[in-house]
């Protein structure tokens, strides 16, 4: 199982590769993050607690955007969730050669041949 969803994340992380665009936006964003957090370390006490919440709440706003967890799905390897930055990955799958592709499925298939068959528990008898 392990092996089958390393070739699914190799073959994401080159497609992925091929567009920086989901890289860069993520650096982008981590950027303002990054910031954000500074600025809220930098508020220390109870009278600043308003102000540490406001930002707290810009972070989060960032962290569950949509185009931000695709970006850091692409980056990962992982297919994104939301829609965005297919077109980099269907961009790599068209300029991604007939041999590679062949290499890609035969490495999926053994990795499905050398996946054991779940076997069911046995139940214990009643007495």
């Amino acid at each position: 199982m392990a092996s089958l969803a390393n070739a699914v994340g190799n073959f994401v992380k080159k497609a992925a590769s091929l567009g920086e665009s989901a890289e860069s936006y993520k650096s982008k964003i981590d950027g303002q993050i990054q910031r954000l957090e500074t600025q809220v370390g930098e508020l220390p006490g109870k009278e600043h607690h308003k102000e540490r919440t406001a930002l707290g709440k810009k972070v989060s706003a960032l962290k569950g955007e949509d185009r931000y967890i695709d970006a850091c799905r692409v980056v990962k390897g992982l297919m994104p969730v939301h829609g965005n930055f297919t077109n980099e990955i269907q961009a790599a799958t068209t300029k991604m050669s007939a041999d590679e592709a062949a290499r890609i499925a035969q490495e999926t298939e053994e990795a499905l041949m050398q996946m054991e068959p779940v076997q069911k528990p046995e139940l214990p008898q009643g007495d």
